[in-house]
């Protein structure tokens, strides 16, 4: 599986804490296998709509099919650089997915 996917989070779920629900969900998963920098979630917050998006890393998505399929995660493209912050995973994860932004 080389998928990223995609869960959104709906202001009122994110004021409701579904992002915590989410990343507590998955951090076991990712801490179980010692952090390997392939296994990560990232998120984007939209402070336009208090929306928030949450990236599940493609390696973790292939070991994480029902915890998918739980929070109705959707197939998308890589997120951009720049456009994410690590939400649970290694510290190096940024790096590693090329996410961070680059410094001129």
């Amino acid at each position: 599986m080389s998928d990223w996917y995609r869960i959104h989070i709906s202001n009122q779920e994110n004021i409701a804490g579904k992002q915590f629900q989410v990343q507590d969900a998955f951090t076991p998963i990712i801490m179980v296998n010692t952090a390997p920098k392939e296994f990560a979630l990232f998120s984007a917050y939209n402070s336009d709509d208090g929306t928030v998006d949450v990236f599940v890393s493609p390696q973790l998505a292939s070991v994480t099919s029902s915890l998918l399929a739980c929070f109705n995660a959707q197939v998308c493209e890589k997120p951009e650089s720049g456009s994410v912050g690590l939400l649970s995973g290694n510290q190096y994860a940024l790096e590693f997915f090329e996410l961070r932004e680059r410094k001129l």
